[in-house]
């Protein structure tokens, strides 16, 4: 009863925050490196990051999701044609907790994972808007569903860890241009390590969707949609969206007061998705 009672108190208290906040939808535009190379979502951290060496051998490329029609989502799973998630088994597989690495940021641990766009240069075909991304920890591994249940993608016997639209519509823009060519990496996402627990051998979900900023609005059923139609740009138009680990290098960042109050309100509104909304069995 006691646990009951606290349970309420934070999740008032937090909902009062939520509501204070989510006028709105936020945008971290990464398009334009130096002037803006980070933001907060919902409590984790999309970074621009420099071009690197990420090929075969270097990072484990866990989902990669593609299709051509101006929009694709999907998650990582080594069953064919679930969503749109290609059927190479090498590069679309499960992963546990123990899979992937922790990140020190201004003394805070994060799981930390890598997006590498694949997009057409010029006439504005370079740019992509990551639209969605859900975190989950299951006991089962490569699941074939593909229905939602507010917005949530229904993977069975699972915890939602993180949802980008957790306190409201929200946006990453992306510039393919910047570190062009496939495997060279693009976007680091750092989700407070926290919120995943300790049982490094549950499996990790992870779902995305890409380009429904500009062309066709998010499904009602998709995330926090509908989404909107005014962003300069946004269609994915060109090769697959690939997620996936590497090693982490310990090292510190230090974020402005701003990004301390959202990853405090995010971690709130995850703990509230976590324990007061979903948890299949």
């Amino acid at each position: 009863m006691r646990s009951k009672v606290i349970l309420d108190k934070v999740a008032a208290t937090a909902a009062g925050l939520l509501l204070a906040c989510a006028a709105s939808a936020t945008v971290v535009d990464l398009t334009d490196p130096g002037t803006v190379d980070s933001g907060t979502i919902n409590g984790a951290i999309y970074e621009w990051m420099d071009a690197q060496a990420t090929g075969t051998g270097v990072i484990d490329s866990f989902v990669r999701v593609d299709d051509n029609t101006g929009t694709s989502d999907g998650y990582n799973t080594t069953v064919n044609d679930v969503l749109d998630n290609l059927s190479d088994d090498t590069h679309n597989h499960e992963i546990t907790l123990g899979d992937v690495p922790i990140v020190t940021i201004d003394g805070i641990e994060y799981r930390q994972f890598l997006l590498d766009i694949n997009e057409n240069t010029g006439n504005e075909s370079e740019f992509l808007s990551l639209d969605e991304v859900q975190l989950f920890t299951s006991s089962i591994a490569n699941q074939s569903v593909e229905t939602f249940t507010g917005g949530i993608v229904d993977i069975a016997s699972a915890s939602l860890v993180y949802d980008m639209d957790a306190l409201e519509d929200s946006y990453v823009y992306l510039d393919y241009s910047l570190n062009h060519g496939s495997g060279t990496g693009d976007m680091f996402l750092y989700v407070p390590s926290a919120l995943f627990g300790n049982d490094d051998s549950a499996y990790v979900y992870l779902y995305s969707a890409f380009g429904y900023t500009n062309g066709p609005v998010i499904p009602p059923d998709r995330g926090n949609g509908p989404g909107t139609e005014t962003a300069p740009f946004g269609s994915e138009e060109a090769g697959f969206e690939e997620w996936a680990v590497l090693e982490a290098t310990p090292r510190e960042i230090v974020p402005e007061p701003a990004t301390i109050v959202l990853l405090g309100l995010g971690i709130a509104g995850a703990a509230i998705r976590k324990f007061g909304k979903r948890e299949k069995v």
